[in-house]
């Protein structure tokens, strides 16, 4: 069974504190839903750039910044819960999220 056989059916991820998020992208990039635990501090440049399938993303109070174009291309991604704990919202972190309706801080 190779990488992709459960590509459609990973609706949502729930990060556990150990886990690194490029190898989370390599093996998960698929996924719509992203749920990050307290024990993640940064969101890294670019990380979940052009993640085609991205429909919603909830940020916890623990996240204190966020890289530059993040959620860039993140073409399907309609909801994003930013907390308070974010005071700058960086360079083209939402460019070209199309469908983004819902910011919710």
């Amino acid at each position: 069974v190779d990488n992709s056989a459960f590509k459609d059916t990973t609706t949502k991820i729930i990060l556990q504190s150990n886990e690194s998020l490029n190898i989370l992208k390599q093996k998960d990039s698929y996924s719509n839903e992203i749920v990050f635990p307290s024990s993640i501090f940064i969101i890294e440049e670019k990380a979940f750039y052009n993640w085609d399938r991205l429909v919603k993303v909830i940020i916890p109070s623990s996240i204190s910044y966020i890289g530059k174009e993040a959620f860039c291309k993140c073409k399907s991604l309609e909801q994003i819960s930013i907390p308070s704990s974010i005071t700058v919202i960086p360079e083209n972190c939402f460019s070209e999220c199309e469908k983004l309706i819902y910011l919710k801080r």
